[in-house]
């Protein structure tokens, strides 16, 4: 069992001499326990939480554990938590079997009699969460909705929570049509809930209707989204909803519908077809894509010999892989798992990892991924293993959950017995994890990564998502307040105040993720805010060409009669011959992240949004000069209103 007492070093040493993780590095490793059982994870950018059970068996307690800090204990009942970036949402059941919702604001909602609730049903977004709520006696269901409740209902078939839009198909008599709720509004009558399906993202919503089977074979979908109505098409028909498919972000939107043997893809509102059978249509603010299967054949035919699929990720075609199990695609990224000649492989962010021992065919594996880490659950023959960015934790694993900045497994001591305390909670984030506060309420709602901004050294959470998106991985100058300057993570909506160079140098560097060196140089350089000593008078200071290889004693590094600074400005490659490697692809979806040259001495740079180039940030003085030279205006009035 892999376990945590050294330092986070060891970890990117290990990276770096083997390989493993080629884009990201672990800022913070902790373990807690052990604990009698750990139950599933919820994870985002700001919060983790599970539920635990304490004590040697039978003698339990039920505890919830949330960004480290224990609540309970409550009576032995199985429920998830839920957290968003926003806070965290928890239902516990009383001695006397009453159910009680907790959440992070404080407040609690409840009791609730004689009902029982299904885990998969509680929900939380943003601020919002929700649960379907079942009553025994009689047989009654209800919504609820941040504390409000809806119904009764004769069923409640689904229910979807969003920061800004929440959603569910219900009856609301035995004999009646089936509706969608939307914010409160009815959409359509339905006669059943096979025959629609309800999406939500953020702010945005989406419904799939599916007219009823007719003895011709032909039926009719019609897709809803955000309230604007798209068809009816005449569809092939099917026993299920896989031939219709609706995936959709706050940005994005995009569905499918089979039209004689056609499968007819509007992405955008811009129409892609083939003939080939698409699954799992998955869209990203940036990335948009699907798997396939060779026509005709099965992911595993009868014989049990392995088949081909094939991945689409923006109209180009990846593959073939051989029985890919999990297809995923974030914002930026996509993966999959795949087995080759017996063995597992990952292929995540056009790299393929692996091979990985797999305990043959009928073993399960599951693949998880955002857009900086990547991790695969899978049985071997000593064990259940899990693989996080390359680096494996096992041999008795599992649990794994993953958002951008934090991920989550379960692992256990097989060396203690089964009765007793023997599992461990692992989390890792991309930032420090702060100290527990011991002295904090246990209604306190304590951010993850710390309080509101009420000095030069904290930061500040950002709600408006609108000016987000417009600012996101830029420095900001309130240019009314004395030019403060601030951070705008590209991913966490959080401003991070810069205060003096050295603030600000060490500031940027903490929000940095680690990188390869062939991958950092794919991104073009700036070259328009250097600083500090150059003892061959090239332009480039000492730092920068230790930074990127080239000689700091020779003003031209390769001999080729032209300085490296001009070589650089060109694009030309100032160590050797030809053009520079760069991926303008590549660097476009870097924009506004901060790297640590893992494979060196942990240099940092910035990806400037505005043209796409890294800044070297070398020394508190480059750090400040970038600050000022590439940071954007802001007024007071905007930056209250974040």
């Amino acid at each position: 069992m892999k376990r945590f007492s050294t330092l986070t070093i060891l970890v990117l040493i290990v990276t770096v001499l083997y390989g493993l993780r080629p884009t990201e590095i672990q800022a913070a490793v902790k373990e807690y326990g052990p604990y009698a059982s750990v139950f599933n994870f919820s994870v985002s950018d700001n919060h983790w939480a599970t539920q635990v059970y304490k004590g040697n068996y039978p003698n339990l307690e039920s505890f919830f554990v949330v960004d480290g800090k224990e609540y309970g204990p409550y009576s032995l009942s199985y429920f998830n938590p839920i957290v968003s970036d926003n806070g965290w949402v928890f239902p516990y059941e009383t001695s006397d079997k009453k159910l009680m919702v907790r959440v992070s604001n404080g407040q609690e909602y409840g009791p609730y009699t004689n009902i029982n609730i299904r885990d998969d049903h509680l929900q939380m977004a943003g601020t919002n969460w929700g649960f379907i709520r079942t009553q025994i006696d009689p047989f009654q269901q209800f919504v609820v909705i941040n504390g409000k409740e809806y119904g009764p209902y004769n069923s409640v078939e689904t229910l979807r929570i969003g920061e800004g839009v929440w959603a569910y198909v219900y009856q609301k008599n035995k004999d009646s049509e089936y509706r969608v709720n939307v914010n409160g509004t009815d959409y359509g009558y339905y006669k059943s809930y096979l025959d629609v399906n309800v999406y939500v993202k953020g702010t945005s919503w989406g419904l799939i209707h599916r007219s009823s089977s007719v003895s011709n074979a032909q039926e009719q979908t019609t897709f809803i989204i955000n309230g604007k109505t798209y068809g009816p098409y005449d569809v092939d028909a099917t026993t299920n909803n896989s031939y219709s498919q609706l995936a959709l972000t706050e940005k994005r939107w995009g569905y499918v519908y089979k039209q004689n043997g056609v499968y007819h893809m509007i992405i955008d509102g811009n129409e892609y077809t083939t003939t080939e059978d698409v699954t799992s249509l998955q869209i990203g603010d940036e990335l948009w894509g699907y798997r396939y299967v060779i026509s005709g054949e099965p992911t595993i035919n009868l014989a049990g010999e392995r088949t081909t699929s094939f991945i689409v990720v923006n109209g180009k075609k990846y593959g073939p892989f051989t029985e890919a199990s999990d297809f995923f695609l974030a914002d930026t990224v996509w993966g999959v798992d795949y087995i080759k000649d017996g063995q597992l492989f990952v292929h995540y962010n056009n790299t393929d990892y692996g091979p990985y021992p797999w305990a043959g065919s009928g073993a399960a594996s599951t693949f998880s991924a955002s857009d900086n880490h990547w991790g695969i659950q899978y049985t071997r023959l000593d064990g259940f293993f899990v693989i996080v960015d390359g680096v494996e934790y096992g041999p008795f694993a599992g649990g794994l959950r993953m958002s951008d900045t934090v991920w989550a497994l379960r692992t256990s001591n097989v060396n203690v017995p089964e009765t007793n305390e023997r599992d461990y909670i692992v989390i890792s984030t991309d930032k420090p994890l702060p100290p527990v506060d011991t002295n904090a309420r246990p209604d306190d709602s304590v951010n993850y990564w710390g309080v509101e901004e009420n000095s030069n050294t904290q930061h500040r959470a950002i709600t408006n998502t609108q000016l987000y998106n417009t600012i996101k991985g830029k420095i900001i100058l309130k240019v009314e307040d004395v030019g403060k300057a601030y951070y705008v993570h590209p991913t966490t909506k959080r401003a991070h105040y810069l205060g003096r160079p050295d603030d600000a140098f060490a500031v940027m560097r903490e929000q940095g993720v680690g990188i390869t060196n062939a991958n950092l140089a794919k991104i073009p350089v700036g070259l328009n805010n250097l600083t500090g000593p150059d003892s061959d008078g090239d332009g480039l200071p000492d730092l920068f060409e230790d930074a990127i290889g080239t000689s700091k004693n020779n003003p031209d590094s390769d001999g080729d009669g032209y300085d490296d600074k001009t070589e650089l400005g060109g694009n030309y490659n100032p160590s050797g011959s030809g053009k520079l490697n760069l991926d303008n692809n590549f660097s476009g979806a870097q924009k506004g992240k901060i790297f640590l040259q893992v494979e060196r001495n942990g240099e940092a740079w910035y990806v400037n949004p505005a043209d796409g180039k890294k800044y070297f940030l070398g020394r508190p003085a480059d750090a400040f000069q970038v600050m000022r030279n590439l940071g954007l205006g802001i007024s007071n009035n905007n930056f209250d209103k974040l």
